[in-house]
């Protein structure tokens, strides 16, 4: 199912997800997340509800003009920028701030600040699973608090991109698999003068 994120009808919580890959294409961004949160203010759906916490579901950001982010790797602070769209009518696009915990890589997790045209989330309408409460997590490894309670396999397969939803490619454009590129979060560095306007976000 793809719903449209709309402002002030449909927000997601993502402070307390994880991911791994995003992945590109054209000008389109798809995030896989595990532990996505329904934070809205006027929501209704038959199996999903305010404050539902979602197994499996991406977010997917159509027209990128821009992404940047930072994360820290080994207790050093990192920086990336990636510009998939030079126009320059910023009123074109919308802004959001998004987070992410790469449970496979050792670095705390990502901040992402993202300008796009439209934003969608997608979950699979049957076999999606929710939790609720602020204790009450989805968890992709054990960790010091929390035990893994979903399997291990399912996890790794949902973040590979042959994978990805054929729904989703359709909303994107894209015809196969290959055309979709996986982002490297660590290569496009920002220079020092843009490092001073991503710490002032």
């Amino acid at each position: 199912m793809v719903i449209n994120i709309l402002e002030d009808i449909f927000e997601v919580n993502t402070s307390e997800s994880y991911s791994k890959d995003i992945f590109v294409y054209d000008k389109n961004i798809i995030i896989p997340y595990i532990n996505l949160q329904i934070f809205s203010v006027d929501f209704a759906h038959n199996k999903i509800k305010r404050f539902d916490k979602l197994d499996f579901s991406y977010l997917i950001f159509k027209g990128v003009k821009e992404i940047l982010w930072n994360h820290k790797y080994y207790d050093r602070a990192k920086y990336g920028k990636l510009i998939l769209n030079n126009s320059c009518n910023e009123n074109d696009y919308s802004l959001d701030y998004i987070s992410g915990a790469n449970v496979f890589n050792e670095y705390d997790g990502c901040e992402f600040k993202i300008k796009f045209k439209e934003q969608c989330l997608y979950f699979s309408e049957d076999d999606v699973c929710v939790k609720n409460g602020a204790l009450d997590l989805w968890m992709p490894v054990d960790t010091p608090n929390f035990l893994r309670n979903l399997d291990e396999e399912k996890v790794l397969s949902f973040f590979i991109k042959e994978n990805i939803p054929n729904e989703i490619l359709k909303i994107i454009g894209a015809d196969c698999f290959s055309a979709v590129e996986v982002l490297d979060l660590f290569k496009p560095i920002l220079k020092d003068e843009e490092l001073k306007i991503a710490k002032n976000w």
